[in-house]
């Protein structure tokens, strides 16, 4: 269900941004030169930031990506069964409170840094 809500709302959002006009100042058309990637890396400021960000998005859709099965499974290890998954490394199989407090946290900051990443 999450995957077909999310599908809708990103072609609706993809039709409304068709709608949107360019605007006032408009940019001329690019050609893609892969050799400004080579020269955009060449800059140490830049490279760091890029590489931040990079490992930022790894951990980020990393942690989405098996938190559901990790929380399922540390909870069927504790005893807990029909309860919902909720967090992280070593409270695998602990209490749920403990998992779920960790998960919190850790969810809380995985998020809160994309700001800083993404300017």
């Amino acid at each position: 269900m999450v995957v077909v809500v999310t599908s809708v709302t990103t072609v609706l959002g993809g039709g409304l941004a068709l709608r949107v006009p360019d605007g006032p100042f408009p940019f001329p058309v690019a050609r893609f030169d892969p050799r400004a990637a080579l020269r955009v890396l060449g800059d140490r400021r830049v490279r760091l930031a890029s590489f931040g960000y990079f490992g930022h998005m790894w951990e980020l859709y990393a942690m989405w990506a098996w938190i559901g099965s990790y929380l399922l499974a540390s909870f069927e290890r504790r005893g807990v069964v029909g309860a919902e998954p909720w967090a992280i490394g070593l409270t695998f199989g602990r209490s749920p409170w403990l998992v779920l407090a960790v998960g919190l946290v850790w969810g809380a900051s995985v998020i809160a840094d994309s700001a800083l990443f993404s300017t």
